[in-house]
């Protein structure tokens, strides 16, 4: 066998998917595919105009009225790479790399991960292409916080691997730091849930490699053997101490995490979310029924037994699911990779049925587990098994690359060589060219709803015949059967998964924006989109979505879409709520781009207001509050009768609000921006209370005569995780030093 030719092949086949992704980017398009145009591109666009500015990014009045950026999340605002590509690069080229660069660094990730288990590196390419371009990854391409979250998962098993086994004192102390890097890396990217899931993940391999070395550990001291130094005991002894090394780096993370999570914890109990919903779990629990795509891709009119695609779709390949499936049996058989087997199947088992949701047995843990019961989504465990499966791919591939070695180098006849355990395990898998078969048939039978048409479900079983018969002759010796293994898989998860997100999903900004739908005229004011399909417009009313993509035309929202909706009590279905809020236009119907309706009696942006109404059971008449004749507040306020005073406007820009008041008698200064306890309020330099008025919005009462008022958005959390991140920074430096001169004096 030529060694270098599986080699070039992998790295072509790295190369060439890189760049195919990459094309958009080079020729100065931009992604747009599902919530990459909707959601992430209008906020990083407001993210890079306040850094370009050098203003405060963290409150962003564009949507809902004015809402918590920072604590939302997945703008990743205080990531350092993400401040640095937004600072000093076009938004465009900005966004792309932001989207593409996790790709590079996952696949470099899973190729130093496999090569330090033991894997060579054509193996680990394949192992590594499997697991950063299967459809899990490349479907979540449209979330692109998420698959930076799992760019970092292969280095930290990496780096605590080396932490727990490594011989070198001062590689392991390397090793701690960059867990506490990458683990701080993970955190202010802002997406809980998948690091959530990496720790899981962490703390699986973290507890599967002590019992491997204690049992390892047992069976050296009930041997007759020698020991050789170090000692079992004592290596088993050192990995107890690294595990807990471990513990004491995730909770440094935490620290230099914490000016992302202690604002993302303070915003999860100002949205709809901070109570935990059955309608955030169902819909994204895994149906059992979609596992058949793992031997038919296109067998579904959606490719996925459901609506939502990207989410739902757990394709593998058929070249990753063939060679797993090698792996797992082969793998088994040898004492080299058992360990290796045994942890990527106990991970993939428990990934799905994590996915499952309310369809599997952790169903429980899902809705009624603290901190678990408020991700969505269960699915997204499938990340896992995605993981696993690519690591048993890695040890498939392996596997066939010593059977061709062992065929090329001996001397014997093929008639007279013993047939090895791979060669049989290949024969076996005939057997899944048969189930795709049947599963294609029969689709329009067993599920007609759900059934593609004829040429789509043949797909998947020719996939896995090419794949199969491709991984026969490789174990029959043939070289070039490698090649194959690694074009087919490279091509089938490309076509998969570039089909869907950048075909047809990609243009260049302007064009973008221009297409986006609008009110007549210059941007003025704010708007309302949703008020027919529901959501936020009415509280507890929730319903299909429309994007923030207006956003980038100039205009603002009085609704909008995020994953952490803040909870009003409002109903902005009414035309005086709206009125309240400052709207100019409503779109009428979501589905009919030329229904806008343009509101009257649009209202300033604030106004003084001399009589009040407490309480905080919304009940007073709208329309009264819409004019400015009255306002309701949850605390006890006196006013005198009198006229309403005037506001003059100076400063009105994100997170800080300044305005002049002239008044002859004490009055309720209103502010049509949404309400948050982060908002401080100063009257002439003197600190002053902010009250809550109209049930959504902010107020502050001033005294009779001519007065400065200045609101700015300072929240405690934000305060307090920049003091935690700044700390965590500060232990994490520490700890290097110390490890370096302790080192240095041994």
């Amino acid at each position: 066998m030529h060694r270098g030719q599986p080699t070039n092949v992998a790295i072509f086949a790295a190369v060439a998917l890189l760049a195919i992704l990459a094309a958009p980017m080079v020729l100065g398009r931009v992604y747009m595919a599902d919530d990459l145009g909707e959601f992430h591109l209008p906020l990083r666009e407001f993210y890079a105009n306040q850094l370009s500015r050098n203003e405060p990014f963290d409150w962003c009045p564009d949507l809902y009225c004015g809402f918590y950026l920072t604590g939302e999340g997945q703008v990743g605002a205080y990531h350092p790479l993400h401040w640095l590509l937004y600072r000093t690069l076009p938004l465009t080229l900005a966004f792309d790399l932001e989207c593409w660069l996790s790709y590079p660094a996952m696949l470099a990730g899973m190729v130093v991960l496999l090569v330090r288990l033991r894997l060579r590196f054509p193996a680990a390419m394949f192992g590594a292409i499997s697991f950063t371009f299967g459809s899990f990854n490349f479907m979540h391409f449209v979330h692109p916080n998420a698959i930076a979250v799992i760019a970092h998962l292969p280095w930290l098993l990496w780096a605590i691997d080396v932490m727990l086994r490594d011989d070198d004192a001062r590689r392991r102390s390397l090793a701690w730091a960059a867990v506490v890097a990458l683990t701080g890396s993970q955190l202010l990217l802002g997406y809980p849930q998948y690091v959530f899931f990496s720790l899981m993940v962490e703390a699986g391999y973290v507890a599967f490699s002590q019992c491997l070395f204690c049992a390892r550990n047992n069976a050296a001291g009930s041997s007759n053997l020698p020991l050789r130094t170090p000692a079992p005991t004592s290596r088993c002894s050192r990995i107890a101490i690294s595990s807990l090394s471990w513990l004491a780096a995730i909770a440094v993370a935490a620290f230099i995490g914490g000016v992302q999570l202690l604002p993302t914890f303070d915003a999860l109990q100002h949205s709809v979310r901070k109570l935990p919903a059955a309608e955030l779990t169902d819909p994204g629990s895994l149906h059992p029924l979609n596992l058949v795509q793992w031997i038919g891709p296109y067998l579904f009119n959606h490719r996925v037994a459901g609506q939502n695609t990207h989410e739902l779709a757990i394709y593998l390949g058929a070249a990753p699911l063939v060679l797993a499936i090698l792996g797992a049996y082969g793998g088994m058989r040898q004492k080299r990779y058992r360990p290796t087997v045994i942890a990527a199947l106990t991970g993939a088992l428990f990934g799905l049925l994590w996915s499952l949701g309310i369809n599997g047995p952790m169903g429980w843990l899902q809705t009624h587990f603290p901190l678990i019961d408020r991700f969505r989504l269960p699915c997204r465990a499938m990340m896992i098994v995605q993981l696993a499966t690519a690591t048993l791919a890695a040890v498939g591939f392996e596997l066939l690359m010593r059977q061709v070695a062992l065929r090329c180098n001996t001397k014997s006849s093929p008639a007279s060589r013993t047939v090895g355990s791979t060669l049989l395990a290949t024969q076996h898998l005939s057997m899944l060219i048969l189930v795709s078969l049947f599963a294609a048939a029969m689709a329009p039978l067993f599920w007609p709803e759900h059934a593609s048409i004829w040429t789509c479900r043949m797909v998947g079983p020719a996939l896995i015949a090419i794949a199969v018969t491709s991984s026969q002759f490789a174990a029959r010796g043939k070289t070039w059967a490698l090649t194959v293994l690694f074009v087919l898989a490279a091509a089938d998860l490309c076509s998969y998964g570039i089909s869907h997100i950048i075909v047809g999903h990609t243009a260049s900004l302007d064009a973008f924006i221009q297409s986006t739908n609008t009110p007549p005229g210059k941007p003025e004011g704010r708007v309302a989109l949703d008020l027919v399909a529901g959501t936020e417009a009415a509280p507890g009313d929730r319903g299909v979505r429309v994007g923030n993509r207006i956003l980038l035309a100039g205009w603002m929202r009085v609704d909008g879409y995020a994953g952490l909706e803040p909870s009003r009590r409002l109903d902005y279905r009414q035309p005086a709520a709206l009125r309240l809020a400052g709207a100019s236009w409503k779109l009428q119907n979501p589905s009919d781009p030329t229904s806008w309706i343009r509101l009257s009696e649009e209202r300033p942006r604030a106004w003084l207001v001399t009589s009040v109404i407490q309480g905080q059971g919304f009940t007073a008449d709208l329309d009264a509050l819409a004019t400015g004749q009255a306002a309701v507040v949850d605390e006890h306020l006196e006013l005198p009768a009198g006229m309403p005073g005037q506001v003059i406007v100076g400063r009105d820009r994100p997170g800080e609000f300044v305005c002049q008041t002239t008044c002859k008698t004490r009055q309720l200064l209103f502010v049509n921006e949404s309400y948050h306890s982060g908002w401080q309020a100063q009257i002439d330099g003197r600190y002053a209370e902010v009250l809550r008025v109209n049930a959504d919005f902010l107020g502050v009462a001033v005294p009779a005569g001519e007065h400065e008022i200045r609101l700015q958005f300072r929240p405690v959390s934000l305060k307090i995780g920049r003091l935690l991140s700044g700390c965590g920074l500060g232990l994490l430096v520490a700890a290097l030093l110390m490890a370096t001169g302790h080192t240095r004096r041994q």
